[in-house]
């Protein structure tokens, strides 16, 4: 066995764990920020989940548009969120729901941060601003609006 074989099958990038949390972990480590669009009952929910993990900030950029929340968060925030929601949706003794909503959320950050990876990435623009795009995160299964 070259001295490569066994990091490259247990790496985080390796295709045979593309849907892995250390994959995933991997991956945000490498967002600058994202925003994350959803409730203020999911915001409140992955904040209060994600608020005792060493890796979270609470984001100074949050704001509230249309009955959403708008959140400016770190690829670290990212981690904590992860960290946190995948703790949730494993615990036994959280009830149903708890856990339902904690792996709703950590699955679509997970298509969220593996779009990136694969560079298909829903990317929010900030106006004015030179910033290249940050990777855009929702939580909403809304039907899409029907054009007027």
């Amino acid at each position: 066995m070259r001295s490569n074989d066994f990091h490259d099958r247990n790496s985080p990038r390796h295709p045979s764990d593309r849907r892995g949390f250390e994959y995933l972990l991997t991956l945000a480590a490498g967002i600058a920020y994202a925003q994350i669009i959803c409730h203020r009952d999911h915001w409140d929910f992955l904040v209060g989940q994600s608020s005792r993990g060493q890796h979270f900030r609470l984001p100074a950029g949050v704001r509230e548009e249309s009955g959403l929340i708008q959140a400016e968060i770190s690829g670290r925030t990212l981690i904590a969120a992860l960290d946190a929601l995948r703790a949730t949706r494993q615990d036994p003794a959280a009830i149903p729901g708890t856990r339902q909503l904690a792996s709703r959320i950590y699955e679509r950050i997970g298509v969220a941060l593996r779009k990136v990876d694969t560079g298909e990435a829903d990317a929010h623009y900030q106006p004015r601003n030179d910033c290249p795009p940050v990777t855009r995160i929702i939580i909403d299964d809304r039907p899409p609006a029907e054009a007027a």
